[in-house]
This record gives C-alpha cells, sequence and structure tokens, in this order.
C-alpha cells in the first residue's frame, strides 16, 4: 500500500525559514513510528527545522569558529581544507555580511586572527610558541 504524502521542508532564505511543500509516493513500511511522542511521519521536519535554526545561531557558530581554529589551525591537510569550507559556509549561513577568505592561510589573515585569538584565550594560539609574550614579540615585528 501506497500513500500520496504532502510535508513541508524547511528551507533558509536569507535569515528567514520558509517551508516548502514537497509530495511523494510513500510505503507504509517506509513511515517512522515514535510511540512515545504518538507521531507517525516520513519526513522528520522537527529535526531539519532544528539543524537550521542551530546554524542560525551566532554564538553556536563562533564558538566553531573558535574550535576550528584551536583544532586545525596550524594543520596543513585536505582534513582541515573540508573543514574551512564547511566552517565558511555556517558562518556564511549565520553571518552573512561576514567574508571570509577561501583558504584561511591566506595573506595576513591567519597572522591576525592567530594573535587576536592568543590574546582573547590567554594563550598561544597555533604558533608552535611556549608563551604569549613569543606571540607578542612575533606580532610586533611582523
Amino acid at each position: 500500500m501506497a500513500l500520496d504524502c504532502w510535508y513541508p521542508t524547511p528551507e533558509l532564505r536569507g535569515n528567514t525559514i520558509f517551508n516548502r511543500w514537497t509530495m511523494a509516493h510513500v510505503f507504509l513500511d517506509e513511515l517512522t513510528i515514535d510511540p512515545r511522542e504518538q507521531k507517525v511521519f516520513f519526513y522528520d521536519y522537527d529535526a531539519q527545522r532544528a539543524e537550521i535554526e542551530r546554524s542560525l545561531d551566532k554564538s553556536l557558530v563562533r564558538q566553531a569558529f573558535y574550535d576550528f581554529w584551536n583544532q586545525h589551525a596550524a594543520n596543513d591537510c585536505r582534513e582541515t581544507d573540508a573543514a574551512w569550507v564547511t566552517l565558511r559556509e555556517k558562518m556564511r549561513i549565520a553571518m552573512p555580511r561576514l567574508q571570509l577568505p577561501v583558504d584561511h592561510r591566506t595573506g595576513k589573515f591567519h597572522g591576525a586572527i592567530s594573535i587576536m585569538l592568543s590574546a582573547r584565550f590567554g594563550r598561544p594560539g597555533d604558533y608552535n610558541l611556549p608563551r604569549l609574550l613569543n606571540v607578542a614579540n612575533t606580532a610586533f615585528d611582523h
């Protein structure tokens, strides 16, 4: 047995979430049954909407930037490049006016961000320097 199933899918336009209605032929075994919430559904609208809302939360995106910089900024590998592309897309959605470079190692961007985050967190960022004073001296020299 198949059903014609109409369901909304949340889409992001600018910083606003709109619902786009979609139709699919759905068989009974494709439905998800949630007895706790007493729901039967084909498409998990609530989960998709929550994911989009999280992408709009600037504090979460800002924390994702800090996490990227702490984990990946000193690395030069494919995983770092892929993580940067993902982060740029999240930041583009949450903060559309902010223009980030295609590569996080571009020009003086890397050095400026490393210096600012070292000062913010009170420890050398991605530099291989032992103390914050060494970061300050490097910043002064450049």
